[in-house]
C-alpha cells in the first residue's frame, strides 16, 4: 500500500527523502546490487577470516558499500551502454 501511495500521488511525506541523491542512484543501480550481492559478500566473509575478524556489523557495512561499488563499476561499464541501445528500438 505505501508502494502504491507513493506512485499514484507525487506529493506524498516520503517525497523529500527519496529525491535524496544516494537513493536515486541506489535506485538506478539496484538490479547490479541484486546480481552481485552475494558475490561480494563471500569475499568479504573469506576476506574478514583471513584477518581473523567476523564482526557481523563489519561485514554487513563492508558487503554494503562493496555491493554497491561493484554496481557502479557494472552500471558504467556495461549496463549504461546497453541502456542507450534502448532508445535505437522504442
Amino acid at each position: 500500500m505505501l508502494v502504491a501511495s507513493c506512485v499514484i500521488r507525487e506529493r506524498h511525506t516520503l517525497a523529500r527523502p527519496l529525491a535524496l541523491w544516494p537513493l536515486q542512484r541506489i535506485g538506478a543501480v539496484s538490479y547490479g546490487i541484486y546480481l552481485y550481492h552475494l558475490l561480494v559478500r563471500h569475499g568479504v566473509v573469506k576476506a574478514m577470516k583471513v584477518q581473523g575478524a567476523s564482526s557481523e556489523v563489519v561485514v554487513f557495512v563492508a558487503t554494503a558499500l562493496g555491493t554497491w561499488f561493484v554496481a557502479e563499476l557494472s552500471y558504467c561499464l556495461f549496463e549504461a551502454r546497453f541502456l542507450a541501445l534502448k532508445t535505437r528500438w522504442t
